[in-house]
């Protein structure tokens, strides 16, 4: 009994040993390889020791090791560096059973790169080797992938998000179309260059293509390798009858020996994946599966509504649910995806477009400098072909997907011109851009070229801050503190702030920049909620002047006076109002009048007189005996540009009635000589300023202060004062310029003028119809006076002569220190030629500052009267 028991025990177990070899046979004919591939892998024993994935390198020619990029029981990844110096991603199969043979492996990967290496959103491995320590996939580097793209601001946009789909959604096109299944989709897979293209890459030919559903142990050995638990396996790929490890096939291939796509993956099972990966990018990193949400979702236990319903588009949310239904047959392919999408989710010019010319940019084996070139000269075929408008309304989407290939390049850039055309290029692209974007996107990188090592580009990079900045209406919550923690701080750490160009550009530009400081906290503060938000807005504001008060300071003491000029001329005005009166009094006005210290570059007298009005206007009449002593200084200076630019600034003076009466007629007592000037433009200052006093006082201020005084210079008796054309056809000739060049010249001066109010005297006593009896001339005076009347000088010039003593004497003594008395010969001719626009052009750096309009005089002006300036 007990025998017939053991021989029917040992049938059953023969029989269950038949059946076991039964199953194990009809497995690896249905997944075409081996069993003991799968365990050795799988169930290998753990070796003795485990080597860092530097260790293996020596094994890899020509490579570098660089850093590891992590590690797992299954493979072991590394970034590197070929002999060329480009940076490589290395991924490491360390072999533990020498028998074990990977040439068919190293075969598939051959084929997915022979076939996917030209295509324009795939990055197959660029080559492979086995030894027979290790194996090695070798691959180019790229910094990002979607997953840490997706939670690095700049955060996407909803067009880039789109742009980055329908690549994505290309790039399946492309590997379906030559039958090749990838096998491994999810976010880390999909690498994101700087201008925002889009390769799949890491083709996982070597991964099993079904994995059992009650032991996580495999998947998460090959697929969960970056320990997000994140699953985007297709549930299909799940199955019940592989529940035990030991006999799962782990190294099922994707693709047949001969090229072909193997029967177990398909391309429904990809679809489901880059679904999952868009899930997360259009729900902002939101994660759509992990493996038990996953193998809920297969039976019918989880749903997909609550992730869906964060995304507003409707048309991405339709191709969405549509891409991970359960059901593999109700999947579309990518390509009827993309042209059902077509002018839906994905805008029309992704299509006819942007896609081509955006890869022309990538395909170019070009410098940096050269793809900033090709940009701006195609940026209007750009704006044309996707239908780019401005305004508020307007269609910009399709530039913030251009920016990013300007952006991308400007770090790179060699040469000034590439870096001048990447600032206009930005200037040029914040016309049609939004603030959030500009702020974001756009002005960092316009300060980045503030430190750059060429002067020009810095300065150039200060205009095109300041307009853009200008330009911006709305302050974004968060941008409150731009301009104290940003701007005002990378302005003080410029690469070249001893740079004449720098600082010139910097003066010309920082009242602008302070209004727009000033705006900017007015618009926060604006915009906050006061009760929740509480700033002080008065320590703010003060916080703010400082900044700027620091930099102006340091631009109106400057060394360099083209500086000094530069704000002037620009920006001190503006800066008055914003300072307050007090401040533009006791910084900006008491550092601009020590510029009239300067007596050897009269354009920064001059300048001063050009601007001082404005400040002095802002200030009120508080500032009127500190400027009459600087408007006696400059009626009397060296240069007649000064005199010119004087007469000017107390002309508009008196039009704002800024100057008291009395003060008024002490000063018109020592303009009028002037009007025997030979400078037309100074003979005309003085008549405009006559005629401003005459049109402000009453009739009877005019005929008893101001006709007194002017009657001697005038031919005949004019009524009507207000009058410039008036006054002009009444004065007498002018002293001839020879006559008065010499004069300041002489070193005899006090005697000729002696000799001179004795000839007056004579000419006043002599009877009428009697010569006069003139005194007998010392010899040098005599021959003063011979050389005088050769010049042009005659007996009626004498009394004029008189008139203008004090001035010409003011000038000699100037001339004996050394001063220079505006001798120059550009400048004379510039002052005695009729003046016209093109007499404005090609002057050197003297006249650089000069910013007049030409204005026509009127017909009855003298016949040598130049055109006259309006400043």
């Amino acid at each position: 009994m007990t025998i017939s028991i053991n021989i029917m025990t040992i049938s059953i177990n023969i029989m269950t040993i038949a059946m076991i070899i039964t199953f194990t046979h009809l497995h690896s004919v249905l997944f075409g390889q081996s069993l003991e591939m799968g365990n050795q892998i799988a169930t290998a024993k753990a070796p003795n020791e485990i080597l860092p994935v530097e260790r293996y390198f020596p094994l890899l020619p020509a490579t570098i090791f660089e850093k590891s990029l992590g590690s797992t029981r299954f493979l072991k990844v590394a970034k590197a560096k070929n002999t060329s110096e480009q940076q490589q991603v290395v991924k490491v199969f360390v072999i533990q059973d020498p028998s074990f043979s990977l040439k068919h492996y190293a075969h598939e990967a051959d084929y997915i790169t022979d076939r996917l290496g030209h295509m324009t959103n795939c990055l197959p491995y660029q080559y492979n080797l086995v030894t027979d320590k290790a194996a090695f996939l070798v691959r180019q580097y790229i910094k990002y992938n979607l997953y840490d793209r997706i939670s690095t601001k700049p955060f996407f946009t909803p067009i880039e998000k789109k742009w980055i789909a329908f690549q994505l959604l290309s790039a399946l096109s492309q590997c379906h179309s030559q039958n090749i299944c990838h096998g491994d989709i999810k976010s880390e897979n999909v690498l994101i260059t700087s201008w925002n293209w889009v390769l799949l890459t890491d083709f996982a030919h070597f991964k099993p293509a079904h994995l059992p559903e009650n032991n996580p142990s495999d998947y998460n050995y090959f697929f969960d390798t970056s320990r997000r638990r994140t699953c985007y396996i297709a549930p299909e790929r799940f199955q019940l009858s592989l529940s035990r490890g030991s006999e799962v096939n782990l190294f099922e291939p994707l693709t047949g020996g001969d090229g072909s796509a193997a029967h177990s993956l398909t391309h429904a099972m990809d679809i489901f994946s880059v679904g999952c990966v868009l899930i997360e990018l259009f729900s902002e990193g939101k994660v759509p599966f992990n493996l038990s949400q996953l193998l809920s979702y297969r039976n019918g236990a989880y749903s997909l509504w609550k992730i869906l319903d964060t995304i507003s588009d409707r048309h991405i949310k339709e191709l969405l649910q549509s891409m991970t239904q359960k059901n593999p047959s109700h999947r579309l392919s990518s390509e009827e995806y993309l042209m059902q999408q077509k002018g839906k989710g994905f805008p029309v010019y992704f299509y006819t477009f942007l896609k081509s010319h955006i890869q022309s940019y990538g395909s170019l084996s070009v410098y940096p400098d050269e793809r900033i070139s090709k940009l701006r000269k195609e940026l209007p075929t750009i704006i044309k072909n996707t239908g780019v408008t401005k305004g508020q309304d307007g269609h910009y989407e399709p530039l913030v997907i251009i920016l990013e290939i300007l952006t991308s390049a400007i770090r790179e850039l060699k040469f000034c011109e590439g870096k001048l055309n990447s600032l206009s290029l930005l200037l040029e692209l914040t016309e049609y851009l939004p603030t959030d974007i500009t702020l974001e996107r756009v002005i960092p990188y316009m300060m980045y070229l503030l430190e750059d090592s060429i002067p020009k580009v810095n300065a150039e990079a200060i205009r095109v801050v300041t307009t853009t900045l200008s330009r911006i209406s709305f302050v974004p919550r968060g941008e409150a503190n731009l301009f104290p923690d940003y701007i005002f701080q990378s302005l003080d750490n410029l690469a070249n702030p001893n740079n004449v160009l720098v600082k010139v550009a910097l003066a010309e530009n920082i009242a602008v920049l302070a209004e727009t400081a000033l705006r900017f906290l007015n618009l926060s503060q604006a915009s906050l909620d006061i009760q929740h938000n509480p700033i002080d807005y008065e320590a703010e504001l003060r916080t703010l002047q400082g900044l700027i008060q620091v930099k102006v300071v340091a631009l109106l003491s400057d060394s360099d006076n083209s500086v000094k000029r530069a704000m002037m001329h620009f920006s001190i005005a503006k800066l008055a109002i914003i300072f307050g009166k007090q401040k533009a009094s006791d910084i900006i006005l008491s550092h601009m009048i020590t510029f009239l210290n300067d007596k050897q570059d009269w354009q920064l007298r001059a300048e001063f007189f050009r601007c001082v009005v404005g400040v002095a206007s802002y200030i009120g009449w508080q500032s009127t005996t500190v400027l009459k002593p600087l408007l006696e200084q400059g009626l009397n200076d060296t240069e007649e540009f000064v005199i010119r630019e004087s007469l000017q600034a107390l002309n508009s003076l008196l039009s704002v009635q800024l100057i008291e009466k009395h003060l008024v007629i002490k000063l018109l007592e020592q303009i009028c000589p002037l009007l025997c000037h030979p400078n037309h433009w100074i003979r005309y200052g003085v008549v405009a300023c006559v005629t401003t006093i005459a049109n402000i006082w009453s009739v009877a201020d005019v005929h008893c202060n101001i006709s007194p005084i002017i009657r001697p210079y005038l031919t005949q008796q004019a009524q009507q004062v207000n009058r410039l054309d008036v006054l002009l056809h009444c004065l007498h000739d002018p002293v001839p310029r020879p006559v008065l060049d010499f004069l300041i010249k002489s070193s005899h001066l006090n005697k000729y003028f002696n000799s001179l109010e004795d000839r007056r005297l004579q000419r006043n006593i002599a009877k009428v119809g009697q010569l006069p009896s003139y005194t007998p001339q010392e010899d040098v005076v005599n021959q003063m006076s011979k050389k005088l009347f050769s010049f042009g000088l005659s007996e009626e010039f004498e009394d004029r002569l008189l008139r203008m003593k004090d001035f010409i004497i003011k000038l000699n003594i100037q001339h004996k220190v050394g001063r220079p008395i505006a001798s120059a010969i550009s400048r004379y001719d510039l002052l005695h030629q009729p003046l016209t626009s093109a007499s404005l052009t090609n002057r050197s750096e003297e006249t650089m500052f000069i910013n007049c309009t030409v204005t026509t005089p009127t017909s009855v002006e003298k016949e040598s009267l130049p055109h006259v300036l309006s400043v």
